[in-house]
């Protein structure tokens, strides 16, 4: 990087210096976008220009835009950083502003046609190889929250977040988790699993936080079963805005493993009552 402004400077000459730090903390506040210049300018400010889609950068001078040659800035520097279709927002960076941000149209169709995305994109410099998290509007009005990831070679997966359902989805592939052995090394049967089991309530109901309807198991019974098995949620707010605290929570490996073991236990009696038959037929 060439260094504009010595900071090694003789007397008298420090005001200069001092308007080159006003110059750059006062570009920072002064982000635009649109399709014609902003009216008021600053040296170093930037501004979104929507009609070329290209981000510009004013001179040092303020007396004019740079603008540098076209082609996404990958693996390279001096390369311009184009707009994605649609609106363009920047916020500035200032008091009332919590952030830097950026918003764009994706213009391509990722899942469903019609679909207007708004997001980001992440290059890793390698061709084909990203990553895109972006919110996705469909033309039947469901709006979901979308991680996808492609490495280049033909292979992509994406995975969808809903927020009135709360619920994640694995498009391609699954959820997973580490269960191998060698990472229960003091791993101890359940006992008593199937009297267990059968203190846990389960049904069909809808969610108090949301209304949906779901299907699934009490953990409060699971964690009553197994102590221990279950996670809390400091506090949960529920549709009414009524606020429960120390909510149980957990994953499905507590009610499977249960359940598997009561079924094990089950199968050692059936094979005890078969034996016992077999000896009275004798």
């Amino acid at each position: 990087m060439t260094q504009v402004t010595s900071l090694s400077v003789p007397n008298g000459t420090g005001s200069a210096v001092r308007q080159g730090f006003n110059n750059s903390i006062s570009a920072t506040a002064t982000l635009n976008s649109g399709p014609s210049a902003p009216p008021t300018t600053w040296p170093y400010m930037l501004w979104a220009d929507t009609t070329t889609g290209l981000v510009k950068l004013r001179n040092s001078a303020n007396t004019a835009w740079i603008t540098v040659a076209a082609g996404y800035p990958i693996g390279s520097s001096g390369g311009s950083v184009p707009l994605l279709s649609g609106t363009n927002t920047w916020s500035a960076m200032q008091t009332s502003s919590a952030e830097v941000g950026f918003r764009g149209q994706r213009s391509s169709q990722t899942t469903t046609p019609g679909e207007i995305n708004y997001g980001g994109r992440l290059r890793s410099g390698i061709v084909g190889v990203i990553a895109d998290f972006f919110i996705q509007s469909t033309v039947n009005g469901a709006v979901d929250a979308v991680i996808t990831a492609d490495n280049g070679s033909g292979q992509n997966a994406a995975w969808l977040f809903n927020p009135v359902s709360g619920n994640g989805f694995a498009l391609k592939g699954a959820w997973t988790s580490g269960s191998d052995i060698r990472l229960k090394p003091d791993l101890e049967p359940i006992s008593d699993a199937l009297s267990k089991a059968l203190t846990v309530r389960s049904g069909t109901y809808h969610d108090a936080r949301d209304g949906q309807f779901r299907v699934s198991v009490v953990m409060d019974d699971i964690d009553a079963a197994i102590p221990g098995s279950a996670s809390i949620i400091p506090e949960v707010t529920l549709a009414d805005g009524s606020v429960i605290k120390d909510v149980k929570a957990g994953d499905w490996g507590a009610p499977v493993a249960l359940l598997y073991a009561a079924l094990q236990q089950m199968a050692g009696q059936v094979e005890t009552l078969k034996a016992e038959l077999a000896a009275l037929k004798a």
